[in-house]
C-alpha cells in the first residue's frame, strides 16, 4: 500500500493544483496564470505515467510511454514560459517562437516512441517492456533496438535543455528585477525571489531525476526505501511550485517600446502642476522640477510611490521622466527615490534618537525594516543600530566637552 501512495505522490499534488488553477483562472485569467495551469497539468499526465510504470499496468505502457516521452521534455520549457510571462513577455503563446522552443521537443520525442510501438508486433511490445523498460537491457535489434534509440534520445533531449533553460530564467528574472527599480520606489515586494529559488531547486531535482533515468526507473521499482527519496522531493517540489505560483503577485511593467517612442507634446496628461508658477516652471529643467517637487512635498514618503505617479503629479510624459531620472541622474527610479528616505531617516534618528527603527523605517517611506537596513547598509556603509549609536556617542561627546 505505501508503496503505490509514493508512486501516486507526485500525480496528486500536480493533479490538486491543476484543478484549484483552473477554478482561479475564471476570477484571474493572466498569461502567467494560463502558463503556469499548462506546466502543472503536463505535470500531473507525466507523472501519471510514472505511477503507472512503477505499479506495472504494462497493458498501459505503450499509451503512457508516448505521453511520458511528449511530456518529459516539455517540462523545462513550459515552466521558462511561465517565467516569460510572470516577467511581462507579450507575445503570443503560439508565436513561431514559442512553439518552436516549447512543443516541438516534446512532439518530436513523442510521435517518434508512439509511431514504434504503433508498428512492433505484440511480442514485441512485451519483450521490449519487460527486457528494457524494466531490466535495462539496450536492444540492438529491429524495431525494438529503434525504440531503444528513442528512448535514449528522450533522455538526452530533457538533460540538454536543463543548462539554457537556467540562464534564460535567470536572465528574465534579473532583467524584470532592473526593471522594476526603473519604475517602483519599493520594488522588493515586487521581485521574483521566490521564483528564483524555485527555479534553482527545480533544476536540483531535475538534476536527480535526469541522474535516476540514466541509472534506470527500473531500479526504484518493488523498493520502497528506493523510491521514497526521488518520489517525496518532487512532491515537495511541486507542491512549493504550486503554491507559491498561487500567491504570486503579477506585476504589469510599461512596454518595452514605450520607453524609447517619444509621444507628442500635445498628448501629456494634463494634471495640475507642481505649487510653482508657470514662469518658474518654464525656466527649471525638467530634472530641476522633479527634485524641487520630490524634496517641497515629500512624495518619497510615500512607500507605493511609482514612475508613473510623478508622471502625472508633473503634468509630464513618461518618457521625458523616465529618461531626466533613469538616464540623466545614472541611477534607477527606485534608487533616486531610497536616498531621500535614507537622508529623512538619517534626520529623524538624529532629531528623536528615542524613536525605534521599524518606526524610522516606516515614517521614512519603506515598505518594510528589511528594505529600510538594505538601502541603509548600501548607500551609507553601515546599519541603522551602528549609525544611531554613533551619533548617540557623538553627541555624548559634545556635551561632555561643553
Amino acid at each position: 500500500m505505501e508503496y503505490y501512495l509514493l508512486a501516486s505522490m507526485p500525480f496528486f499534488v500536480c493533479a490538486t493544483f491543476t484543478a484549484i488553477m483552473l477554478l482561479d483562472l475564471v476570477q484571474n485569467p493572466t498569461p502567467a496564470r494560463r502558463a503556469l495551469t499548462i506546466f502543472m497539468a503536463t505535470a500531473a499526465m507525466l507523472y501519471l505515467c510514472h505511477c503507472v510504470y512503477f505499479c506495472h499496468e504494462t497493458r498501459l505502457i505503450p499509451v503512457t510511454d508516448t505521453i511520458y516521452s511528449f511530456c518529459n521534455p516539455l517540462v523545462y520549457p513550459l515552466y521558462y514560459l511561465y517565467i516569460k510571462r510572470l516577467t511581462g513577455a507579450r507575445f503570443g503563446f503560439w508565436g513561431v517562437g514559442g512553439i518552436a522552443m516549447t512543443l516541438a521537443p516534446g512532439i518530436c520525442c513523442g510521435v517518434a516512441v508512439g509511431i514504434l510501438y504503433a508498428l512492433m508486433e505484440p511480442t514485441e511490445k512485451v519483450s521490449f517492456i519487460e527486457e528494457y523498460l524494466y531490466n535495462n537491457y539496450m536492444q540492438t535489434e529491429g524495431l525494438m533496438g529503434w525504440q531503444s534509440l528513442a528512448h535514449m534520445a528522450v533522455k538526452v533531449v530533457y538533460g540538454l535543455q536543463l543548462i539554457p533553460i537556467l540562464w534564460l530564467g535567470f536572465k528574465r528574472i534579473n532583467a524584470y528585477d532592473q526593471e522594476l527599480e526603473r519604475y517602483y520606489s519599493s520594488p522588493e515586494e515586487r521581485r521574483l525571489t521566490w521564483v528564483k529559488l524555485m527555479l534553482l531547486i527545480f533544476t536540483g531535482t531535475s538534476i536527480v531525476g535526469f541522474v535516476s533515468s540514466l541509472v534506470g526507473r527500473y531500479r526504484f521499482t518493488n523498493d520502497e526505501t528506493l523510491l521514497a527519496l526521488p518520489s517525496t522531493l518532487f512532491t515537495m517540489l511541486l507542491f512549493t511550485v504550486g503554491y507559491v505560483g498561487l500567491k504570486q503577485k503579477e506585476v504589469d511593467l510599461p512596454q518595452a517600446e514605450e520607453k524609447t517612442t517619444v509621444e507628442p507634446a500635445t498628448e501629456r496628461v494634463k494634471l495640475p502642476p507642481m505649487a510653482a508658477t508657470e514662469e518658474v516652471q518654464d525656466s527649471l529643467t525638467l530634472r530641476q522640477r522633479i527634485d524641487q517637487l520630490m524634496s517641497k512635498e515629500q512624495l518619497y514618503l510615500n512607500p507605493q510611490l511609482k514612475l508613473t505617479d510623478l508622471v502625472q503629479r508633473l503634468g509630464s510624459n513618461r518618457n521625458y521622466v523616465y529618461q531626466a531620472i533613469n538616464i540623466e541622474m545614472s541611477m534607477p527610479f527606485a534608487e533616486y527615490v531610497n536616498r531621500m528616505r535614507i537622508e529623512y531617516a538619517e534626520q529623524l534618528m538624529l532629531s528623536q534618537p528615542q524613536m525605534p527603527l521599524t518606526e524610522v523605517a516606516t515614517r521614512a517611506g519603506f515598505a518594510s525594516t528589511t528594505s529600510f537596513y538594505r538601502n541603509f547598509k548600501i548607500f551609507r556603509g553601515c546599519s541603522p543600530k551602528s549609525f544611531k549609536m554613533a551619533s548617540s556617542s557623538g553627541d555624548s561627546t559634545e556635551k561632555s566637552k561643553g
